[in-house]
């Protein structure tokens, strides 16, 4: 989970630093950069930023809001390619297997969508399927490795016990005397 969230952290401020060190437009003067115009001027968000954006907020609401933000994306009538990129990465991060496998299947439609933003969030969209399927795959690796230690925790008391029951044994003749000795018992005088 945290590796999903760093890698689209990292993609927001790789973004981020292409907007920033973007060429200039020619005849302009590329030296001089108004601090003012920068604070008071919101530049419009390209449809990948804003779906980042609007990601690295959602992974810090609690798992009641995610819900409720899920169930406002699912309830309106047409979503857009955005809408539904946004639905993916709210599902991916619930800890739920079919709601990953919802994502998927989510994504797998993506391209059927209005196709207003889906051509820009392409490399996006394929991304996070990619990330997703991976996910998948070292969650189910992790499942059978903790149904290994399950197994081995399993056997480990279960050898445990027999070597109690092997020392009990083993003390039980120690401290019994021995009718050919006599009264003494099998320890060394």
């Amino acid at each position: 989970m945290k590796a999903i969230n760093v890698l689209i952290c990292g993609a927001a401020l790789t973004l981020n630093a292409c907007a920033l060190f973007a060429p200039a437009t020619p005849g302009a003067d590329s030296t001089v950069v108004s601090t003012e115009l920068m604070a008071t001027e919101a530049l419009p968000l390209d449809p990948i930023r804003r779906t980042l954006e609007d990601f690295d907020r959602d992974r810090l609401l609690a798992s009641t809001e995610i819900d409720h933000q899920i169930a406002r994306l699912e309830a309106l009538p047409a979503r857009n390619a955005l809408t539904q990129l946004r639905l993916v990465l709210l599902l991916s991060l619930r800890q739920n297997p079919a709601d990953r496998t919802r994502a998927l299947g989510l994504l797998e439609t993506m391209p059927r969508t209005p196709p207003a933003d889906a051509e820009a969030l392409a490399p996006l969209t394929a991304w996070v399927s990619r990330e997703l399927k991976d996910r998948a795959t070292l969650e189910d690796k992790l499942d059978q490795l903790n149904q290994q230690l399950r197994d081995a925790q399993v056997r480990s008391d279960l050898l445990n016990s027999k070597i109690q029951e092997l020392k009990a044994i083993e003390h039980s003749l120690v401290s019994r005397p021995n009718p050919e000795m006599g009264e003494r018992s099998l320890t060394k005088p």
